[in-house]
């Protein structure tokens, strides 16, 4: 939706919605850098999130993540970084 990266939020039913999808997952609690980040407002997005949509720009724009609040333009808050060496996990929770 927003280009190549890695999608977590803090949103723990959002999460455990992302598990659940696949019959039987875990959700994994992490310790994330967000680096430089930008705040994003989706609904206003003019290319409907394909290719050549703004919400992608970020990485290009010289961001490490990008952060969108839930109500702009996705329904729950959504986060995604660069790398997965922004990323720590600290706990495993499996979702039945």
């Amino acid at each position: 939706m927003f280009g190549p990266g890695i999608y977590v939020t803090r949103d723990y039913s959002k999460a455990t919605a992302f598990a659940r999808h696949h019959r039987k997952g875990t959700v994994l609690t992490l310790a994330v850098d967000m680096g430089k980040c930008k705040t994003h407002d989706a609904s206003g997005c003019s290319g409907g999130h394909t290719w050549f949509c703004s919400c992608r720009k970020w990485r290009e724009e010289g961001y490490d993540s990008q952060y969108v609040p839930r109500g702009e333009g996705v329904l729950r808050e959504e986060n995604v970084v660069r790398s997965n060496e922004q990323i720590i996990v600290t706990g495993l929770t499996d979702i039945s």
